[in-house]
């Protein structure tokens, strides 16, 4: 059942208290994300010669990055942090993963 506010999660993981419950997340899309890289994809996309620094090392995490890789000079030095946004009616719940960047 989809959950269309976060009222409703917050709802329903509440109810989970003292007991335990699945939630089913539905991966609907994969894109690039984080200030540098978007702002560093908008520079390669209108020509400009862009070097950049990241942490995703490519290709093996590629699917929504390749973009700038391909109008770049990317430069991989880690892992990345990722993020599972959470989209509802009423806003976003941004779940990061980002232990790769302490190291």
């Amino acid at each position: 059942m989809r959950l269309p506010t976060i009222s409703q999660l917050a709802e329903r993981l509440a109810a989970a208290a003292g007991r335990s419950a699945n939630v089913e997340l539905v991966s609907q899309l994969t894109k690039l994300g984080g200030n540098g890289p978007i702002m560093a994809n908008a520079l390669a996309s209108f020509g400009l010669k862009v070097t950049y620094l990241w942490n995703p090392r490519l290709p093996e995490f590629a699917p929504g990055l390749c973009g700038l890789a391909n109008r770049a000079e990317v430069h991989s030095i880690a892992e990345p942090g990722c993020t599972d946004a959470l989209e509802f009616e009423d806003g976003k719940i941004m779940l990061g993963k980002h232990q790769s960047l302490n190291r």
